[in-house]
């Protein structure tokens, strides 16, 4: 029967390596759970209280290319009366999730309490949109 001390020696080696793997475990938890915390959805950061548009789409998508500049556009023309945010679907999946995108772009206009009060799949000009701004009472 082999002692206890040749049994603790046996045994060593098998603690070092579990040990190991969850050392290497944890950091990479860690690691990408610190990514994900980093990463704040556009439509999150605008402030409540507000009117807001946000158009969910993809870098690759050539209406959501198109719709970039008009967004760009749109956010100074209407900084501090609407937070117009650009979501893309590839960094942000829970969006689509969130708000059942099925076509892109897709834009969801809100009030100010946060309600949907339109919303619109493909590319939009600037000036639909603003008749939407209009009809929710921005100027």
């Amino acid at each position: 029967m082999p002692g206890k001390d040749s049994l603790q020696k046996k045994a060593r080696p098998m603690i070092l390596i579990v040990i190991a793997v969850l050392l290497a475990l944890t950091g990479y938890y860690l690691q990408n759970r610190q990514e994900t915390a980093l990463k704040i959805s556009p439509a999150d950061a605008i402030p409540a209280g507000i009117p807001k548009l946000i158009d969910l789409g993809r870098d690759s998508c050539t209406a959501c290319k198109a719709m970039r500049p008009i967004l760009e556009e749109l956010q100074k023309e209407y900084a501090g009366r609407v937070g117009v945010a650009i979501i893309n679907i590839d960094d942000f999946p829970e969006e689509a999730e969130k708000y059942g995108i099925y076509l892109i772009p897709t834009q969801i206009f809100f009030d100010a309490a946060g309600k949907i009060v339109y919303r619109h799949e493909g590319f939009m000009p600037k000036e639909e949109i603003e008749v939407v701004f209009r009809n929710m009472g921005i100027k």
